[in-house]
């Protein structure tokens, strides 16, 4: 029972490929993203409206911008972010141009900003792709992926 983690019964991540691939990322040099990137949650603004982009666009950016105007929030989306759904699958997306007017992310968003030059947005969101990143993400269950970003 030693190793068996309390904290998280799901079969996934006690699975034997899921304590592989934990090890693995043990002997890594990682850093937590905070410190790399800042992790914002936008929030709906009262009276703020503009175009907004929702998880539904994730797989097709210039669909925000053939959305109608609603209520926007106070994370204005800007090259280099990286989109996260905040609940149900997990799907995520690299901004690489910025939108020729202004687009706002949903507040059912999460989105990744790295710092200044500590990282390339590219890079993350590539090691995002990667199976050690998809296996990581897919030990825990759906629905509590927000717990990477608080």
């Amino acid at each position: 029972m030693d190793d068996v983690n309390f904290d998280n019964l799901s079969i996934r991540y006690n699975s034997p490929e899921m304590v592989e691939n934990r090890l693995k990322l043990e002997d890594e040099t990682t850093f937590p993203l905070s410190e790399v990137a800042d992790i914002l949650f936008p929030r709906q603004i009262k009276d703020r409206i503009g175009k907004v982009c929702k998880p539904k666009h994730l797989d097709r950016l210039p669909d925000c911008l053939k959305s109608a105007a609603e209520k926007a929030t106070d994370i204005l989306i800007q090259a280099g972010d990286i989109l996260v759904t905040r609940m149900g699958k997990l799907n995520f997306t690299l901004v690489e141009h910025d939108f020729n007017e202004p687009v706002f992310a949903s507040n059912y968003l999460f989105v990744i900003r790295p710092k200044g030059d500590s990282i390339n947005s590219e890079f993350l969101f590539l090691y995002f792709k990667s199976n050690t990143a998809q296996n990581y993400f897919l030990q825990f269950e759906p629905g509590v992926i927000g717990h990477f970003f608080y």
